[in-house]
């Protein structure tokens, strides 16, 4: 999760794509709040994690996009 100076909340996933050498590079799975809960935030941080694991970048554009979920 990273809060602003201002106070707004978001859950972040931190992770990198061809190792150690690599950059970090941060991912904003959404703002705190409806639908994103501490726990659907993890879910979607483990599902991205596969996605990374398997070598498929979240950042890709043909990926469906987690903030267009419905509530």
């Amino acid at each position: 999760m990273k809060v602003t100076s201002s106070g707004a909340a978001s859950y972040v996933l931190q992770y990198r794509m061809g190792g150690r050498e690599s950059k970090t590079r941060r991912y904003t799975i959404g703002a705190h709040g409806s639908p994103w809960t501490p726990a659907t935030a993890r879910a979607e941080a483990e599902r991205l994690s596969l996605l990374i694991a398997q070598g498929t970048d979240p950042t890709d554009p043909g990926l469906p996009q987690p903030h267009r979920l419905p509530t």
